[in-house]
This record gives C-alpha cells, sequence and structure tokens, in this order.
C-alpha cells in the first residue's frame, strides 16, 4: 500500500570541531571545546510503502523523501581552560556568522515499525556560503540514527 506524507520538526545539529595543528574552521586557533550549532525547521514530505499486515496501526514501512531546512540561529561557540585574565574558563558564543549557509536540502529514508524508525538523510546543499573561506573541510552531509515519533 502507497501513502504520502509531510513532517515538520525542529532540530539542532551540533558539529564538535576537533582541535589539532591541522584545523581550519572557522580559524587555526585551538580551543579546549568548539563547535557550530544549527537550530533548524525542517520539511519533509514522503512517500510510503506499507508492508505486512497493519489493521489500524501504522505497521511497518519505508519512507523515501526529500527535506528542507532553514536556520532559525546559527551559532559558533568555544571554550578555553584556563580562561582569560586568571578565570578558570572562558566561553564564547558567535551568533549567526556569515560563513553558514542558512537554507539546507536533501535527501532522505526511513524504516520504521510502529513509531520507531531506522533514518538516514544526505545533505545536497553545502554548508558554508560564498563568504566562507574556499580552504574549509565540508562538515560530513550523512545524519543517520534512530527516531522516535510523537502521535
Amino acid at each position: 500500500m502507497l501513502a504520502a506524507g509531510l513532517d515538520v520538526r525542529y532540530a539542532r545539529l551540533q558539529y564538535q570541531l576537533r582541535q589539532n595543528s591541522t584545523k581550519l574552521l572557522p580559524n587555526t586557533a585551538t580551543h579546549y571545546r568548539e563547535a557550530l550549532n544549527l537550530g533548524q525547521v525542517q520539511l519533509e514530505p514522503f512517500g510510503r510503502l506499507n508492508f505486512g499486515r497493519r489493521g489500524n496501526i501504522i505497521g511497518h514501512y519505508l519512507d523515501l523523501s526529500a527535506w528542507g531546512s532553514w536556520a532559525l540561529s546559527t551559532t559558533h561557540t568555544y571554550e578555553d581552560r584556563p580562561g582569560a585574565n586568571g578565570s578558570a574558563r572562558t566561553l564564547v558564543k558567535e551568533q549567526r556568522p556569515d560563513y553558514l549557509r542558512r537554507w539546507s536540502w536533501g535527501l532522505g529514508t526511513r524504516l520504521g515499525s510502529g513509531r520507531y524508525a531506522a533514518v538516514a538523510r544526505y545533505r545536497l546543499a553545502n554548508t558554508f556560503s560564498t563568504a566562507a573561506d574556499p580552504t574549509y573541510p565540508e562538515l560530513p552531509r550523512w545524519l543517520v540514527g534512530v527516531e522516535l515519533g510523537i502521535f
């Protein structure tokens, strides 16, 4: 049986940046901890193939989808230990850096049973805008995980 649907969700993506001598993003300075955070509203239309007997429940399914997102917030955060001026630590949060793209899109699939699903999504859009240094390495394009539906 075939069906179609639309998911609307909020997702918070956090990319922890490895601190070593080859670090380029967003600069070469190393810190105790550093991350890029994107809070996104995502829309995902999908086609669903239901299989097996299901009755009046969601049952077993395979979804194929395309998704798009807009970043409500983008931040670059880092922590230094020890901190500046003799403090134990210094926390810095840079909001809306111009090198991060606000719009993103990609393809996805979901294999589920009831409210539980294994998901895989591939981001087609680049993370960085034209304002970014061209030497920045692209952040991971794959997102793989488990979803819990609330319905």
